[in-house]
């Protein structure tokens, strides 16, 4: 079996805010939250026991 998976998070877990300022410039500020989602890829293998007690 191949997949792909994803979770979505309920609760904000990061935070961050980033500023950047240089001479002549006006300042600049980043700001972004995470709820802790990812999305991954899988590889499964099942095993047939129906078999295995003969």
């Amino acid at each position: 079996m191949i997949g792909i998976r994803h979770q979505q998070g309920l609760l904000l877990t990061d935070e961050m805010v980033q500023t950047s300022s240089r001479s002549g410039h006006p300042e600049v500020s980043v700001y972004g939250t995470s709820r802790s989602s990812y999305t991954g890829s899988l590889i499964g293998y099942g095993l047939n026991t129906d078999n295995w007690k003969k």
